[in-house]
């Protein structure tokens, strides 16, 4: 597998996986936007779709440095309270540069692999951006409704939506894995756009 997708691999895996000790975070999200952006920026000299994907993870870099520090963006998933309008207004935007950052991923890859003929890896990258676009748009059409009501209402289709949206995301990374293994070669991975 190439390198520049190796780092993106791994990034999405660490922010995807929130592996906690004593509310430490193991794998922090900071780190995984960082290899993000270092992949994305190395395969934009190639192809600059890349590029949306490398600005979507930089915009995450902040709340992510945010959260080394406490403040979490987040809405948990078990628990009875009502939720504000500013806390779902953060996961909202939150989801929406998420899916920013993943579409970027697969409008590359698709695009580098139709570039080669790879036209099974172009399509599996369409299907699960729209596997994702569904996922999310679902969960945020659902977030309004938290504002009126406890969550104990919703509580099972919430769970049941935000887990198929984390296997939606996760299955990106098992994409670009894909990608980086059928015949990608060194000139995708340039030192950035118009470097080759």
């Amino acid at each position: 597998m190439k390198f520049s997708y190796s780092r993106i691999v791994l990034g999405l895996t660490f922010e995807l996986i929130d592996f906690r000790i004593m509310n430490f975070d193991l794998l922090p999200d900071v780190v995984g936007y960082l290899l993000v952006m270092w992949g994305a920026y190395r395969l934009s000299g190639g192809n600059r779709v890349f590029l949306i994907a490398w600005l979507a993870a930089a915009v995450q870099l902040l709340p992510a440095c945010g959260e080394l520090f406490g403040h979490r963006i987040e809405v948990p998933l078990l628990g009875s309270e009502t939720f504000k309008t500013p806390q779902l207004a953060e996961a909202a935007l939150k989801t929406l540069v998420e899916a920013a950052m993943l579409a970027g991923i697969c409008a590359g890859i698709r695009a580098s692999a139709a570039k080669r003929g790879l036209r099974g890896l172009a399509e599996a990258a369409r299907t699960r951006w729209r596997i994702v676009v569904v996922m999310d748009g679902a969960l945020l059409l659902l977030l309004p409704f938290l504002l009126n009501t406890t969550k104990n209402s919703w509580e099972f289709f919430f769970l049941l939506l935000a887990v198929a949206a984390f296997l939606a995301h996760f299955s990106i990374v098992f994409l670009v894995n894909r990608a980086g293994r059928e015949g990608h070669d060194d000139s995708e991975e340039a030192s950035g756009p118009g470097q080759q």
